[in-house]
């Protein structure tokens, strides 16, 4: 069976190895209370998994907020502002805004390539 096949494949051949997994453990069939649990059990080790990706994201989100919002302020005030010194604020928080959006997708982009499937 599986053990037959996986003999004779070679060490550099992982995908073809996980096709065979795929397609040998997919045969297989749970009860519903062992299907139910195991699918709790997953979801569980999934969000401690991404916790820390997703608390980033989060946080990174808010600070980007803070800041828009910080803008719109500076903005509101710029009348009481030297027009040199509004320009400076303002080019410093869209600075911060770019950094943080440009993190903000490097970790979103990282959180996709985990590659976890829902079914």
């Amino acid at each position: 069976m599986i053990a037959d096949q996986i003999v004779i494949l070679q060490v550099d051949d992982s995908d073809k190895l996980n096709e065979l997994f795929e397609l040998e453990i997919s045969k297989l069939e749970y009860n519903p209370i062992t299907k139910e649990l195991m699918k709790k059990i997953l979801l569980d080790n999934y969000k401690q998994f991404t916790y820390d990706i997703e608390a980033k994201r989060k946080s990174i989100s808010k600070e980007i907020s803070l800041l828009r919002e910080k803008v719109s302020i500076d903005k509101y005030l710029s009348d009481k502002l030297y027009e040199d010194d509004y320009k400076e604020i303002k080019n410093a928080h869209k600075t911060q805004i770019e950094q943080l959006e440009l993190k903000l997708q490097h970790i979103v982009s990282e959180s996709k390539k985990l590659d976890i499937r829902q079914r």
